[in-house]
């Protein structure tokens, strides 16, 4: 069993590695979540200056690999990723996830979930990163024109 400590953007992404469902498909794959999940509460705290102690927070509590998921907003996923991890830093990152766009794209990735969030059995989106708008902001649109009411907060869609 491989130990992974995560640091998170936000709330959204911490209630999903978090979840159990989450929690077990890593444990079929020989991978334990070491807690806390750190949300950093924001981009912008996803640099050097605090990314350094949430590492040594995750270390301590036994992370063996550390991953960090953020979402590309309005810059290239390459950007994001010196932005978090440059050349000079004085820690190690094993992976980071770059969510185009925002993370919420997932949400609209996953068929089977919006399917039962809009009652539509043929849901199906190809391309959920390719949203005119950012994709909590579809989310809300579909599903009050296809419910008559919102998805409600983004931690709130998150957790259901």
């Amino acid at each position: 069993m491989v130990n992974i400590g995560f640091i998170v953007e936000g709330n959204t992404e911490k209630i999903v590695i978090d979840s159990p469902q989450f929690k077990n498909f890593l444990r079929g794959i020989d991978i334990s979540v070491v807690n806390p999940v750190i949300d950093a509460n924001g981009n912008g705290n996803l640099l050097p200056k605090n990314i350094e102690p949430f590492i040594n927070r995750l270390k301590a509590a036994s992370a063996e690999k550390i991953i960090v998921i953020t979402d590309a907003d309005q810059d290239s996923i390459s950007q994001v990723k010196v932005r978090i991890l440059p050349p000079d830093a004085p820690y190690k990152i094993d992976l980071i996830v770059v969510a185009v766009k925002a993370f919420e794209a997932w949400f609209l990735a996953c068929e089977e979930l919006m399917k039962e969030v809009l009652c539509l059995p043929n849901y199906t989106m190809e391309f959920p990163e390719c949203t005119s708008k950012l994709p909590f902001e579809y989310i809300k649109e579909i599903t009050t024109n296809n419910n008559g009411r919102g998805p409600g907060t983004k931690t709130a869609f998150a957790r259901r």
